[in-house]
């Protein structure tokens, strides 16, 4: 099984495993000026620690001698589809929540398989903090906190993720990296 095929399953299983714990983003009625309320009713967030990384022994190196998984060892959170997972002394950062957001908004908007493969190949290409669905979430994090007029953050994802012209996972030879 491709590696982002056996992530997409273990975000699937990893989100139903935490179901009685998740609550609903609607929680917030504040970010109700930046999101749609459907789309808060649906997102949703867990309060964990540790937070859930898939097996190490599943991922393979990156040329750089460690796994991905250790890299993340200090998130504060990190996003699985509609699901966001926070650290208890996180879990009230409001702007936190809304990077969150962010992710899982481009997780709508790309899908799980493509948005997996983009993020993959980014870290792997530019870093973490360099990677274009990172500075993103901290873009429109940064103006969450700095703006006083709300916006449509799902109206931005979106366009900035239809603006984004490099494939989601590709070397120039067309190959995958992210298989």
């Amino acid at each position: 099984m491709r590696l982002t095929g056996w992530l997409e399953d273990w975000v699937l299983r990893t989100n139903h495993d935490h179901a009685a714990q998740r609550r609903s983003c609607a929680c917030w009625p504040s970010l109700q000026d930046y999101f749609p309320a459907a789309f808060l009713t649906q997102a949703g967030f867990v309060v964990i620690d540790p937070l859930p990384f898939p097996l190490a022994e599943r991922w393979i190196p990156w040329g750089t001698g460690t796994f991905l998984p250790a890299s993340f060892g200090a998130a504060a959170a990190i996003t699985y589809g509609d699901t966001y997972y926070l650290r208890p002394a996180f879990a009230h950062h409001l702007s936190l929540h809304v990077h969150e957001l962010v992710h899982v908004a481009q997780y709508q908007h790309l899908g799980t398989g493509p948005f997996l493969r983009r993020y993959l190949y980014q870290l792997l290409r530019t870093g973490y903090r360099n990677a274009p669905l990172e500075l993103m979430a901290y873009d429109l994090q940064r103006r969450f906190e700095r703006e006083s007029a709300p916006f449509d953050i799902l109206t931005e994802v979106a366009q900035q993720l239809d603006a984004m012209t490099a494939p989601a996972c590709a070397t120039p030879s067309g190959e995958s990296p992210c298989q």
